[in-house]
């Protein structure tokens, strides 16, 4: 009998010390896991911040965080454009916010097309994903005529992919006449070839008596002359003896 009695109090200690053990872990564990579970909490706004700004801000306060990008060349790459739940709204933590995020456009670099045929280089745009835009013509003094001279945005630029490009083409050198530099003297023969988009060639000096000294007193090509703009004048200059 006394054995039994022994029994029923070690079950009733037993029973007694697992009840304690089960409060402890129920007020200790479950209960404010359950209170963060149902506490309400205020959505942060997080639109116009970047994506990892956002699902940084999002995770610390508790949220889950669903991204869906959106093509929109006006929003810069990676920037949340809206929130839903809206900021400012009272929600359970763990509440799914989700994103939409803009994804940009493509871009691409307007490849470098400055002195190559007008045709390879519309080419070239149509294989970076550029389109052909409009083509005007001007003279060069440097480049030969169906040459690019320049494009619009120039190249290195980074734009999206599907920009229109404007192509600027060389109609050949520009021709000038020759101006007449007789009589002049060097500084004053030099300026005037220069204002002509010409170039001052070899300077010869001679003496002679027939002409006054120090003055231009013949030029090659002669004045008149129709020739390439940048193109050189040779000049002879009659100087005293000495």
């Amino acid at each position: 009998m006394y054995d039994g009695w022994k029994i029923l109090v070690i079950s009733f200690l037993v029973s007694v010390a697992v009840a304690v053990v089960v409060c402890v872990l129920f007020f200790f564990f479950f209960v404010p896991y359950w209170e963060a579970r149902t506490a309400s909490v205020e959505v942060p706004k997080v639109t116009d911040l970047s994506v990892e700004e956002a699902r940084t801000l999002l995770l610390s306060g508790g949220f889950l965080v669903a991204v869906e990008e959106i093509e929109d060349p006006r929003t810069p790459r990676g920037k949340v454009m809206s929130q839903d739940p809206p900021a400012g709204v009272r929600t359970k933590k763990q509440q799914i916010v989700r994103l939409k995020v803009s994804s940009g456009l493509e871009t691409v670099e307007v490849p470098m097309l400055v002195g190559i045929p007008i045709q390879e280089a519309v080419e070239l745009l149509i294989r970076k994903g550029l389109k052909h835009g409009e083509t005007s013509s001007k003279p060069s003094a440097s480049l030969s005529a169906d040459l690019v001279i320049s494009s619009e945005p120039k190249g290195g630029t980074v734009v999206p992919r599907g920009t229109t490009v404007d192509l600027a083409v060389s109609s050949g050198t520009r021709q000038v006449k020759v101006p007449r530099v007789l009589g002049r003297t060097l500084t004053a023969a030099r300026t005037i070839l220069e204002g002509s988009n010409l170039r001052l060639g070899e300077v010869n000096w001679v003496t002679s008596e027939e002409h006054a000294f120090d003055i231009v007193i013949s030029q090659s090509p002669e004045a008149g002359t129709t020739v390439s703009q940048g193109s050189t004048v040779d000049i002879t200059i009659n100087r005293e003896a000495y």
